[in-house]
């Protein structure tokens, strides 16, 4: 089977974390702004105008579907945790 390419069956988990991941446009928008580059929950959220928990919401959906991935971790001047996203290309989100 080529790489990329995943055959899921209906029903099963993986098929319907995607399913639940895709089923907003806002999804798809937020894979376009990450496939840009190496970004923030925050910079997506400024990128697309929307709240900073709209943008966590989806991209939590689309990393637990596998969608996207973490590329790397920093840590915020206060010491907080901060994921840098990164598209991950599998074929799963055309």
């Amino acid at each position: 089977m080529p790489e990329g390419i995943i055959i899921l069956e209906p029903g099963d988990e993986q098929s319907q974390k995607i399913a639940r991941a895709m089923a907003s446009p806002m999804a798809g928008d937020i894979i376009r702004v990450i496939s840009q580059g190496e970004k923030t929950s925050s910079d997506v959220s400024r990128e697309l105008s929307i709240p900073i928990t709209t943008a966590k919401y989806h991209i939590e959906n689309l990393l637990d579907a596998g969608l996207i991935e973490i590329a790397r971790h920093r840590y915020s001047v206060k010491g907080r945790e901060v994921k840098r996203l990164l598209y991950k290309g599998t074929g799963k989100a055309k």
